[in-house]
């Protein structure tokens, strides 16, 4: 159905962006002078507020609906990305917390919306079917990011990304 479609693009694009995160944060970090020896509390950190992040995110589904919580996604990603191909310095190291808040909204989210639309003998198909195609989007898009970041440089390839993002999230 439309719903199961659309639930299922949300998942990938959900582990499309978080991962980009991941892909591109230690270059990220490296760029902007972080030591080497701080990116554990970096991504100690990001984790922190991952677990806040979703220990509310029924709160927030409740709040906004699905579209709402799809649409939060969309702006906390794009605008996390935007903001890390223009910073400068270490202190821009805070910027990743933005994947931090990302993660907490769609990795307790994205299930529990395909959930609700599949019958409980198509969960377990269903649930493959959205990692399968998270996967594949995944690869696709790590690949040309991983061309841009060669050819371009780190942050015209974020800048990118956020712009992405925001297109395919809307």
């Amino acid at each position: 159905t439309p719903k199961v479609r659309w639930a299922i693009g949300l998942a990938a694009f959900a582990v499309v962006a978080s991962h980009v995160y991941y892909y591109l944060q230690q270059p990220f970090l490296e760029a902007i002078g972080v030591p080497v020896a701080a990116f554990g509390i970096v991504f100690a950190c990001t984790k922190l507020v991952t677990a806040v992040v979703a220990s509310v995110a029924h709160r927030i589904d409740l709040a906004v609906a699905p579209r709402g919580a799809a649409l939060l996604m969309t702006a906390v990603a794009a605008a996390g990305m935007l903001a890390m191909s223009l910073a400068s310095g270490p202190m821009g190291a805070v910027l990743l917390l933005s994947r931090g808040v990302l993660d907490g909204l769609w990795m307790p989210l994205v299930n529990l919306y395909l959930n609700r639309l599949v019958t409980s003998e198509a969960r377990a198909t269903m649930l493959s079917l959205q990692a399968l195609v998270g996967r594949l989007a995944l690869a696709v898009v790590i690949a040309a990011l991983g061309g841009a970041t060669h050819v371009g440089g780190l942050a015209p390839t974020l800048a990118v990304a956020a712009v992405g993002t925001a297109l395919l999230g809307a």
